[in-house]
């Protein structure tokens, strides 16, 4: 399941794409299941945007959920550990990651 919603984050982000450079006023066809459906560029964007915001948010419940199965796994077997514990690490920000190189002393940024 979580290999097939990458599938189709990546083909949204690849049609996201393709549609940005298409001219604004034009009209597109867009598949949506089994229907085609003609829409305007900035419509098609809208559309993808919601789309891939809607599978980034199952892929976060979904990899969320396995790491809870995981751990309860993990808990029944005795097998607990620091793999365990990095996989519940996340990923950060740039904003974050730029506020962290920003407090960090000169020296340690070479």
């Amino acid at each position: 399941y979580i290999v097939s919603l990458d599938e189709r984050r990546q083909s949204n982000r690849m049609a996201s794409r393709a549609i940005d450079k298409e001219e604004a006023g034009k009209k597109l066809w867009l598949t949506s299941g089994d229907i085609f459906v003609r829409s305007t560029v900035g419509e098609a964007k809208e559309s993808m945007r919601k789309d891939s915001q809607a599978v980034d948010e199952e892929l976060a419940a979904t990899r969320g959920e396995l790491l809870r199965v995981q751990a309860a796994m993990e808990e029944e077997t005795g097998r607990g550990g620091a793999h365990v514990v990095g996989s519940k690490l996340k990923g950060m920000k740039a904003e974050e990651v730029n506020s962290v190189l920003g407090n960090l002393p000169e020296r340690s940024r070479e």
